[in-house]
């Protein structure tokens, strides 16, 4: 896998972001997108604190048109 998206960050109890975590420990390319500014500040302060690194992506609550192209990532999720 080269690629993942996660988006919105805010699945699942806890850290948000933090699931994509293990993917970016097996050399995967990260990108988490959220629509609040200050969750996604959050969750890149955490990697940063973890020596990870993603794309983190502010995205004003339309989920419905993310700024990718087509087949831009190998799998994305929640």
């Amino acid at each position: 896998m080269q690629s993942v998206l996660e988006v919105p960050s805010f699945g699942m109890i806890g850290v948000s972001g933090i699931n994509s975590m293990w993917w970016a420990l097996e050399d995967t390319h990260v990108t988490v997108v959220d629509h609040s500014k200050e969750r996604i500040d959050l969750i890149e302060n955490v990697w940063r604190e973890l020596s990870l690194s993603a794309d983190f992506i502010y995205n004003s609550n339309d989920y419905k048109r993310l700024p990718f192209e087509d087949n831009s990532f190998d799998m994305g999720w929640n």
